[in-house]
């Protein structure tokens, strides 16, 4: 018995009924999508704080796309930085350094300004596994661009391969641009927070020197200002002295460094030496590439130096020496950080050589007074000699 054959009108209806159904699915969509652009606005706008954002927006990142875990990678200079992680059993370790590299994923995301797709990256050469990041098959790498920027990478995982399409990512990279204004507002209010908290500490700063012109109190507070602006574990004033031979630990902050106070080091064949003498900064984040230098003051104060800032003192082209701070304890130091430091120091070596001076005058001062006593101790004596 054939198949009955259907009316000409009713095949027509249906393929319109498909259509139809598949225009409203596409609709939904794009409502979800529309949905969640106007919740990631509204969780932008009532925090500045990227880390208090991130929620809300990977809440509506999920109602797009699902995903395992997901994280928030800056670019910070020559590497990149994961700042934000969700979904990982532990998210501390998710939060790693990546140097630049073409092999890596999110470097080629940033290099490309493109969204990119790995579909099982256990079949990816270059893929770096970590630990806490075993569970990761399926990957996608948005680029969040702000200015025509690449300024950092939102990635999402699955714990199944060939999960994320292009459709998917580019939903997400249009939901990412919302994702990169909040970042440069929060980057853009950090910085801007941070400057004036930098002026307020110089001003104080510059007010209790002004207080002063005794050197060891001038250092002292120094030092206490540097440490505590900079969230340092460990602070030291070094001076040279009079032969520019040797370095001296004038002043230091941190339980256990009042052991340096007092002693000295040389300036050939250390680095601070060689940075003092070439008047440069130092700024190490890198505890494999501190010297050994730094191992011998560890063993003194008992402590373990892993970061460290340092600037010169010099004033009219003379090196007075230098401040350091160690151990930043809200993570590493930054260049923002080192240009403080740099202010701090030259703060404090105008103090020094108005303190020098007040020195040299009370000295000459000293001096006269002493000779003038001696000439009238030797005048009123001939005088006494010549009527006798």
């Amino acid at each position: 018995m054939k198949p009955a054959t259907k009316n000409p009108k009713t095949q027509k209806l249906e393929t319109r009924i498909a259509e139809l159904e598949n225009e409203l699915e596409q609709l939904k969509a794009r409502n979800r999508q529309l949905t969640a652009f106007q919740q990631v606005s509204q969780a932008i706008s009532v925090s500045l704080n990227v880390q208090q954002a991130l929620d809300a927006i990977l809440e509506q990142v999920a109602s797009i796309v699902s995903f395992d875990s997901a994280t928030l990678i800056l670019v910070e200079q020559d590497h990149l930085r994961a700042v934000a992680a969700r979904g990982f059993s532990d998210e501390s370790l998710a939060l790693n350094v990546y140097p630049r590299s073409s092999q890596n994923s999110a470097w080629r995301v940033v290099q490309n300004k493109k969204p990119l797709i790995v579909a099982d990256v256990q079949n990816v050469a270059g893929w770096e596994s970590r630990t806490g990041l075993e569970h990761i098959r399926g990957w996608m790498g948005i680029p969040l661009i702000a200015r025509n920027q690449v300024i950092g990478v939102l990635t999402l995982d699955s714990r199944r391969p060939n999960t994320y399409t292009p459709a998917d990512a580019q939903a997400i990279f249009l939901l990412a641009y919302q994702v990169a204004v909040a970042i440069e507002n929060a980057r853009l209010y950090r910085d801007t927070a941070q400057r004036l908290g930098d002026l307020r500490v110089l001003h104080d700063a510059g007010q209790a020197l002004v207080s002063t012109l005794d050197l060891d109190e001038i250092l002292s507070i120094i030092m206490k200002r540097a440490c505590g602006a900079l969230s340092a574990e460990y602070g030291y004033a070094l001076l040279t002295n009079e032969a520019k031979t040797r370095l001296g630990f004038a002043a230091t902050v941190g339980a256990g460094a009042q052991r340096l106070k007092g002693q000295t080091i040389p300036l050939v064949g250390s680095i601070m030496g060689t940075m003092v003498k070439q008047g440069k900064t130092l700024l190490i984040n890198d505890t494999a590439s501190l010297p050994q230098f730094f191992a011998e003051i560890d063993a003194r104060v008992k402590v373990d130096t892993h970061l460290l800032m340092a600037a010169p003192l010099k004033t009219k082209g003379e090196i007075l020496g230098a401040l350091l701070v160690t151990n930043k304890q809200t993570g590493p130091f930054t260049q923002n950080n080192l240009n403080l430091l740099v202010s701090l120091a030259q703060l404090a070596s105008g103090a020094i050589e108005n303190a020098r001076l007040f020195r040299q005058v009370q000295q000459y001062s000293q001096n006269l007074e002493e000779a003038v006593v001696a000439r009238t101790v030797h005048l009123t004596a001939v005088n006494v000699t010549s009527r006798n």
